[in-house]
C-alpha cells in the first residue's frame, strides 16, 4: 500500500513539459483516466525532489525506501514501476549526472531529479490509450517513448522531459493455439502461442510448459518478448536450433504512427510484418500482440564448465584458443547459451549452455575439449572449478535450474555498458582467420568514468569490427556504434527498412537512439553522453 501511493496522478500540471493543463486533462480522459506522473523508483528515500521544472520538498517514506532498497536486484519488482530501469544508469540523465539513484550514503540529505525518467506515463491496457498518445503527440509536439519492463542495454525506453506508453500491464491470458492458421491465410502453421505486449519470458514459459511445449526466448523474466527482444531479432539459447525470435513469430498487432491498429503476417501488411521482425523497437509501431511458434518439450544436455581463477596468465590464450577453435562445432551440435574465456571477474573458462540435439552422451563428446582443459588446471588453481554435464527432461526444468535463475539476475540495478559483434563462419574459415581472431579477442581496454567507460567499451571493439564487418546485434550492440545502419541491418536491408520508417512515420513521432530514421538532434536523446 505503501508503494502504491508513490505512483498515483497527484497533479496534472505541466512536469518539465510546455503543455497547457487543459489539454493534459482532455488526454487523461481519452485514457480513461490511465494518465500518471512517473516518479523516480527511490524517490520515497529523499527529503527533496526536483522534477524537471520545480524543486520540491519530498517527505521520505522510510518503510517505501527499505523495500526497494531490498529489491535492487529484483527485475520484476523494478519492471513493475513505471519509473525503474533494469539498467539503472539509463534512469539517470548521464549528461549531467543527475538522478535519483539508490545506495547514496547521504541520499536522504540531496535531491531526487527526474534524470532521464520519462515526466508521465499513460498505463497502456488496450489499442485506444495507444492511439490517443499518439494523436496527443501529433497535434502538441509532446515526445515520446514506448516503454515495458526497462529491460533495454541501450536505455530506448527512457528520455528526458517525454510522455511514456507503458506497455507492461498488457498481460491478457496466454492462448496455445495447437494448430494456429494466420489472418488471411489457409493455411495453419502448427501450434503457437499469443500474448500481449507486456509479457515477459517467466510467464511465457510456464504456459508453455504447463501445455508439453517450449517457447524460444531469452533467459531473463524481465524480457520483453513481444517489444524490444523480437523487434530486435530475438536471440535465445536455442537459437541455433530453432532460429531467433523472428524467425518464429507469425502473426503481430499493432497501433501504427497514425494510429490505426493493424494485425500483420505474411498474408498482409507485409511491410509492417518485416519491419516488426528485425527493425528495433518502438519505431515503426507499437505492439500489443505477438503470436510465435512453440515446439513439443524433450529433453536438453546442459553444461556447466567453470575456472573462475585468473593466476595462469598464459591460460587466457590457452582460454580463448579452446573456444575459437571448437566454435564452429559446438554450433553445429546445438549448443547456445553464455560462454566466455579469460574475462575478468568472469574466470579463465565460463561456458553455460545448453542443447537439444545430442544425447548426454554425445554432449560429453562434444564437450570434451572443454572438460579436459578445465580439470587440466586443478593442479594450479586456488578455487574449486565447475565440471557437469547432465540433462534437463525439458527447457523449464533448465530455466529453474540454480545457474540459470543466477544468470538471470546479471546486470540487474546496475549500470551497464555493453559493446558486441556477430562472428560470421567465414572468420573461422582458415587457421590464419582463427588465429586472427584469438588474437583479437585476447585485447583489452580500460575504463574510467562514465563517459570514458562508453568511449572505452566503443572503442574496443574496433579491431573486432575491422574483421568482421557483417554486423552486431542490435539489442546488445554498442550503444554508439559508429555505423549502426550498416552494423545493425545491412545497407540494402536499411534501405528498405527506412522506406517503410518514412511511409508510416514521416515526423518520427516513435524512434529511439540509433533506430531507423533518428534524428540524433532530437530531445529525447539529450541524456546520451558524447563519445568518441
Amino acid at each position: 500500500m505503501l508503494l502504491n501511493a508513490i505512483f498515483l496522478l497527484t497533479s496534472l500540471t505541466a512536469v518539465a513539459l510546455a503543455i497547457p493543463a487543459f489539454d493534459l486533462f482532455s488526454l487523461n480522459a481519452s485514457v480513461k483516466g490511465r494518465l500518471h506522473t512517473t516518479q523516480p523508483l527511490a524517490l520515497p528515500c529523499y527529503l527533496s525532489y526536483s522534477n524537471g521544472t520545480t524543486t520540491q520538498t519530498n517527505v521520505p517514506n522510510i518503510a517505501a525506501c527499505a523495500e526497494i532498497s531490498t529489491q535492487t536486484s529484483n527485475s520484476s519488482f523494478i519492471a513493475d514501476h513505471p519509473g525503474g530501469y533494469i539498467t539503472s544508469n539509463f534512469g539517470i540523465c548521464q549528461t549531467t549526472q543527475q538522478g535519483c539513484p539508490l545506495g547514496v550514503a547521504d541520499q536522504v540529505l540531496q535531491t531526487c531529479h527526474q534524470g532521464n525518467v520519462p515526466s508521465y506515463y499513460v498505463d497502456v491496457r488496450e489499442p485506444s490509450d495507444v492511439a490517443a498518445v499518439l494523436a496527443f503527440a501529433h497535434e502538441t509536439g509532446v515526445p515520446i517513448v514506448v516503454k515495458n519492463t526497462g529491460h533495454d542495454y541501450k536505455g530506448r525506453s527512457a528520455a528526458p522531459g517525454a510522455l511514456a506508453l507503458w506497455m507492461h500491464n498488457v498481460q491478457p491470458p496466454i492462448q496455445l493455439t495447437p494448430d494456429f492458421t494466420p489472418e488471411g491465410s489457409s493455411a495453419p502453421v502448427g501450434p503457437t502461442l499469443t500474448y500481449g505486449a507486456g509479457q515477459g519470458f517467466q510467464g511465457i514459459y510456464e504456459t508453455a510448459h504447463a501445455h508439453g511445449m517450449m517457447a524460444i526466448g531469452g533467459t531473463s523474466p524481465t524480457v520483453g518478448a513481444s517489444g524490444g527482444w523480437v523487434t530486435g531479432g530475438g536471440h535465445s539459447a536455442l537459437s541455433p536450433t530453432y532460429g531467433l525470435g523472428v524467425d518464429n513469430v507469425m502473426e503481430m498487432k499493432a497501433v501504427l504512427p497514425n494510429g490505426t491498429y493493424v494485425t500483420a503476417n505474411r498474408c498482409q501488411n507485409q511491410d509492417i510484418f518485416f519491419a516488426l521482425r528485425g527493425g528495433g523497437g518502438g519505431t515503426f509501431g507499437v505492439l500489443m500482440e505477438t503470436t510465435s511458434r512453440v515446439y513439443p518439450e524433450l529433453p536438453l544436455q546442459h553444461a556447466t564448465i567453470i575456472a573462475p581463477n585468473l593466476d595462469l596468465v598464459d591460460g587466457i590464450h590457452q582460454a580463448v584458443s579452446l573456444v575459437v577453435n571448437n566454435t564452429e562445432q559446438w554450433s553445429a551440435d546445438g549448443w547456445g547459451g553464455y560462454m566466455a574465456a579469460g574475462v575478468k571477474g568472469v574466470g579463465l573458462i565460463f561456458i553455460d549452455m545448453i542443447t537439444p540435439k545430442l544425447t548426454l552422451d554425445e554432449a560429453k563428446a562434444s564437450m570434451k575439449p572443454a572438460t579436459d582443459f578445465a580439470t587440466a588446471l586443478l593442479p594450479n588453481l586456488s578455487v574449486p572449478i565447475t565440471v557437469e554435464i547432465k540433462t534437463h527432461a525439458n527447457y523449464w526444468e533448465y530455466y529453474n535450474s540454480a545457474i540459470a535463475q543466477s544468470l538471470s539476475k546479471q546486470g540487474v540495478g546496475t549500470g551497464v555498458a555493453m559493446a558486441s559483434r556477430l562472428i560470421s563462419t567465414q572468420n573461422f574459415a582458415t587457421p590464419a582467420k582463427k588465429s586472427q581472431l584469438i588474437d583479437t579477442f585476447t585485447t583489452y581496454g580500460g575504463f574510467g568514468s562514465v563517459a570514458n567507460v562508453y568511449n572505452a567499451m566503443t572503442r574496443a571493439p574496433d579491431p573486432l569490427r575491422a574483421i568482421t564487418p557483417e554486423g552486431a546485434y542490435q539489442n546488445e550492440g554498442d550503444t554508439y556504434e559508429p555505423n549502426p545502419e550498416e552494423s545493425f541491418w545491412g545497407k540494402k536491408n536499411y534501405e528498405r527498412f527506412l522506406a517503410i520508417k518514412r511511409e508510416v512515420d514521416a515526423g518520427n513521432v516513435l524512434t529511439c537512439h540509433q533506430c531507423v530514421g533518428w534524428d540524433e538532434g532530437d530531445g529525447r536523446f539529450g541524456c546520451y553522453p558524447q563519445v568518441r
